[in-house]
């Protein structure tokens, strides 16, 4: 009996010692993976779709972004991501916003904003159908739309505003087939617009960066 209760004892000790120093296997990672370093693609997400590693929002603006950028995806099944970083570690913007996307195992379609405070860059990479949504003209409206709130530094908003302009382009896209784009009907462009795509841009992702 005595030894019943000595194993009983240690497996409680095990038990305890795993729940306090193991880490939740349900947290995300908040760090990109270095694509440099030879590690496959995760075939899963293992980031979450805001990150904030700059610290520009506060613990309450980044959960309900991430509550926005969740729905988005479980409606569209396009990832909406941000990302906020201090230093580029001599990536290029382009580089560090397509990698994120593609080492943090993130989905075929979807889009990426970065953001990295050192020089004032920024970047949108988008992937799969994203790269359709968000024709160069859509993406330069949607900079228009956060131009002011970014200038101002006012992150919270911009990002906001961001997701709420990309839900509405992943929207017409998946509705029409065909991408939103202010003032203009592209009905009638679809296939002049696919055709003046490139073979790169048609597998890969688009990334501009003014600011």
């Amino acid at each position: 009996m005595r030894k019943n209760k000595i194993i009983v004892s240690l497996l409680s000790l095990i038990i305890m010692f795993t729940i306090i120093f193991t880490p939740n296997l349900l947290t995300f990672a908040e760090d990109w993976t270095d694509y440099r370093s030879g590690q496959m693609i995760p075939e899963t997400r293992i980031s979450e779709r805001v990150v904030d590693n700059a610290d520009l929002l506060t613990n309450s603006q980044e959960m309900f972004l991430r509550e926005k950028v969740n729905a988005i995806y479980e409606k569209y099944h396009y990832n909406v991501v941000i990302v906020t970083t201090y230093s580029l570690d001599e990536y290029t913007t382009t580089e560090y916003a397509d990698n994120f996307y593609d080492y943090n195992g993130f989905s075929e379609n979807g889009i990426l904003f970065l953001i990295s405070t050192e020089y004032r860059d920024w970047a949108i990479s988008t992937s799969g159908d994203g790269v359709y949504a968000f024709t160069d003209k859509g993406q330069e409206d949607i900079v228009n739309s956060i131009r002011g709130y970014l200038s101002n530094d006012n992150w919270y908003e911009s990002f906001n505003e961001f997701i709420n302009q990309s839900d509405k382009y992943i929207g017409y896209y998946v509705e029409n087939g065909n991408p939103y784009v202010q003032g203009v009907e592209y009905a009638t462009l679809k296939k002049i617009l696919i055709s003046l795509r490139s073979e790169e841009r048609r597998v890969g992702k688009e990334c501009i960066h003014w600011w």
